[in-house]
């Protein structure tokens, strides 16, 4: 059977039987309605999208008109080049692991013979950013105000390092431990 015997076979059907030409005429009419509503809530979308990023628009445009804005975004980029300027760098992880460890025994000869230091994996803060987290922990026997005065070489270090966790115990025997931070950016020139 050939397409044009099929088509004209269909042709006679349309042109005999009213209930389908009906049904193919609901059909097409519900379909249209179904397309007129899809349009219409794409077009309501469109228009809500547009309401929501005019007014976040408005609401840039005021803020940028406050001349505060100004002031502090310089404040932070002020700030941010400090504490740029405070972290330390090093050639290779491995040498700023060595000055860590090297900080880490002349606080603990400073403390007593009691002390054990114990350093911990490094960790890159960014992936690729070349900043590097080196933790150390200091632990053992130690007077509070030795501990105290430990806490405030950190505190004061020209570079940046940060007190992670700290406990002591101010018993019998006066333990300690400390967990000091240090941020290295690796691959830089000192």
């Amino acid at each position: 059977m050939s397409l044009s015997m099929q088509l004209a076979g269909i042709s006679r059907q349309w042109q005999a039987n009213v209930r389908l030409r009906i049904a193919v005429g609901l059909a097409g009419l519900l379909v249209g309605l179904w397309l007129l509503l899809v349009f219409r809530d794409w077009r309501d979308a469109l228009a809500e999208g547009y309401r929501t990023r005019s007014e976040y628009m408005q609401r840039l445009r005021s803020l940028a008109a406050q001349p505060e804005w100004l002031r502090r975004a310089q404040a932070a980029e002020r700030m941010r080049k400090g504490l740029d300027a405070t972290i330390a760098s090093a050639p290779s992880l491995g040498l700023a692991q060595a000055e860590v460890q090297s900080w880490a025994r002349e606080r603990a000869a400073a403390l007593g013979g009691q002390v054990q230091i114990a350093g911990a994996p490094p960790a890159e803060v960014e992936a690729g950013g070349g900043l590097w987290r080196i933790p150390v922990t200091l632990s053992g026997a130690a007077a509070p105000q030795q501990v105290v005065q430990l806490m405030q070489t950190v505190e004061t270090s020209p570079t940046l390092a940060v007190i992670q966790e700290a406990s002591l115990l101010n018993r019998e025997n006066r333990t300690f431990s400390m967990t000091v931070v240090f941020h290295y950016r690796i691959g830089a020139r000192p």
